[in-house]
């Protein structure tokens, strides 16, 4: 969604109401499932990883997991992401709009997504 679409307003009370609905839960009923560190699992960086490669990938994205990880404890290394390019297919590249660039926005589901990450051996 672009930074200027109308939707964003709903978007970001969505996520402000999620945040206070953590902060609910781990101050008011001390629930530290919640806290990053806890969430923050080898898969959930595979994850995010696979996701940031199949829209095109991003060198930030590789520096920002990276150091996450570190931060979290969690062995997620350069050899991880080597592993997923050669696995996760390139399926978009999102990048920064452009002049010469047609955007198509789609608010709706992505029917395909539960089974671009079973494909394996394709190359962007």
């Amino acid at each position: 969604m672009l930074a200027t679409h109308a939707d964003r307003k709903q978007l970001f009370q969505e996520a402000g109401h999620i945040i206070v609905d953590i902060a609910r839960r781990y101050y008011e009923q001390d629930d530290d499932r919640v806290l990053p560190r806890k969430i923050a699992s080898f898969q959930a960086f595979e994850n995010a990883m696979s996701l940031d490669i199949a829209m095109g990938g991003s060198t930030n994205t590789v520096l920002h997991l990276l150091a996450a990880a570190h931060e979290a404890g969690v062995a997620f290394t350069m050899d991880d992401i080597d592993r997923l390019s050669r696995r996760v297919p390139c399926l978009c590249k999102v990048a920064p709009p452009r002049p010469t660039c047609i955007w198509k926005m789609s608010t709706g589901p992505v029917e395909s997504w539960p089974s671009w990450a079973s494909w394996t051996g394709l190359v962007c």
